[in-house]
């Protein structure tokens, strides 16, 4: 079963006021192929908290020259998050989930430049 380090559930499990059992959504759920992962919403939040850990930088005085020449105060870079295992089994997960959603509109395949696209569709393919 994966496991990711530090999501706990949204609420603890017990029980209410007058003791019938509280509803609280499980933070893992159970896939068509019988896996257990993480729930979605989870998976999104845990994901944000990565990149804001590991990819977003910020500087008060403009020090990243962008493409274009100009200067920002802040820069994404998500080569560490899409190449850690954690960040790789999230975005693997959340984007299939994504791809099996559109599928009858005719998604079949997904690409993009190489060295930014390669560790997000090698983990969609691992996830798949």
């Amino acid at each position: 079963m994966n496991r990711i380090q530090g999501v706990k559930p949204a609420c603890p499990v017990g029980r209410g006021a007058r003791g019938q059992d509280l509803k609280i959504r499980d933070p893992l759920r159970v896939t068509r192929q019988g896996s257990r992962i993480l729930d979605p919403v989870v998976m999104k939040q845990r994901l944000i908290e990565l990149i804001l850990a590991r990819s977003f930088k910020f500087t008060k005085k403009p020090s990243f020259t962008l493409a274009s020449g100009k200067k920002s105060n802040f820069y994404f870079n998500c080569k560490p998050t899409t190449l850690n295992s954690e960040g790789k089994y999230l975005i693997g997960n959340l984007l299939y989930e994504i791809i099996e959603k559109w599928k009858p509109a005719g998604i079949r395949a997904v690409g993009g430049l190489t060295l930014g696209a390669d560790p997000v569709a090698n983990a969609i393919a691992y996830t798949a």
